[in-house]
């Protein structure tokens, strides 16, 4: 799932935060996952703080 968010992160121009992230996992990938989850991936991958 890690891949995924960056992809998105990254086809956003980097602006995109947690909340955005959750947003598009749904909709593109039909993924539904808890927004704590995906905070919580992106610390691990150093894409926030």
């Amino acid at each position: 799932m890690i891949d995924k968010i960056l992809v998105i992160y990254n086809d956003n121009r980097k602006v995109y935060g947690y909340r955005g992230i959750k947003i598009s996992l749904r909709r593109i990938f039909g993924i539904n996952v808890n927004h704590k989850k995906v905070l919580r991936l992106m610390q691990k991958s150093k894409t926030t703080y």
